[in-house]
């Protein structure tokens, strides 16, 4: 299977929310429109923005996974975040959409906020967002664009490599990468997508040579 591996480019963002949003049914997670809309465009370009390496694997012209991380030694793009924080508190005030969904769905990205900021730091390297295809899983594109960040990271001040994920997830395939369970967290995020799901903070510590 031919499949290319490259830095992201911004006419790859549609496909990039396009596997975010089959990743987490953002469609089905909300009655209004306008806050579906606002809601697969946050996840994915508040993680676009909160990177600074972004890595695509593509296969006949479409993508089918991409990486987003964040190595801690290196800048953050800071005037792109308060643009997107911006925007989103437009939308969500001028957009149509039922309220009470509206402010249920702000409640709930505060409380996963303040709750995972108990267990996660700042100083260290993080996945920001990582996502493949369900028809590539299993056939070694994610971890492809696992090792080109981790790579990323071999010359970053820290030599550990966070990442959040649910238990009913993704924990697995972290866990055959060679990562270990550091902390869960309580997340009304992670229930909202997946019923029941457990929302921990798994980590790779990098051996130095």
């Amino acid at each position: 299977m031919d499949i290319t591996y490259s830095s992201y480019k911004k006419e790859n963002y549609s496909h990039c929310e396009d596997l975010v949003n089959v990743a987490w049914g953002f469609d089905k997670l909300f009655k209004s429109e306008s806050l579906r809309t606002i809601a697969k465009y946050l996840y994915t370009k508040g993680s676009l923005v909160s990177s600074n390496y972004r890595y695509v694997a593509v296969y006949e012209g479409v993508i089918v996974g991409f990486i987003f991380g964040f190595n801690s030694s290196r800048n953050k793009h800071r005037l792109a975040a308060v643009w997107l924080g911006l925007k989103a508190t437009i939308d969500l005030s001028f957009k149509k959409m039922d309220k009470e969904e509206k402010n249920n769905f702000i409640e709930i990205i505060k409380n996963h906020q303040i709750n995972r900021s108990k267990v996660i730091s700042g100083k260290n390297n993080e996945i920001v967002l990582f996502v493949v295809s369900p028809k590539f899983q299993g056939r070694g594109v994610g971890t492809k664009l696992w090792q080109g960040f981790r790579d990323y990271c071999s010359c970053s001040a820290s030599s550990s490599i966070q990442v959040e994920t649910n238990k009913a997830g993704a924990s697995a395939f972290y866990e055959r990468l060679g990562f270990n369970h550091r902390a869960d967290f309580y997340s009304p995020l992670h229930n909202l997508a997946t019923e029941g799901g457990q929302a921990c903070i798994y980590e790779y510590i990098q051996k130095k040579i």
